[in-house]
């Protein structure tokens, strides 16, 4: 069965709502992750593209989730 992305993403709109902001924030992180399917190693490499430029840290938008385990 296949679930409309756009349906799917409305829990993270809800959590992102939340009273507390790290929580609501990590809240809808995971439900967009879920939303996004088997693509969602490119939504975390965005977010983490964008939280490094907030930071002043360079990031690579290119490293994968097993490139990032396999760090020292």
């Amino acid at each position: 069965m296949r679930v409309s992305q756009t349906h799917a993403a409305v829990p993270a709109v809800l959590a992102a709502a939340g009273r507390k902001p790290l929580r609501a924030a990590l809240d809808a992180v995971w439900h967009v992750v879920r939303a996004k399917g088997e693509r969602y190693s490119e939504l975390l490499a965005e977010i983490r593209a964008v939280c490094g430029e907030q930071s002043g840290e360079q990031v690579s938008v290119f490293r994968t989730p097993a490139a990032v385990a396999a760090r020292p």
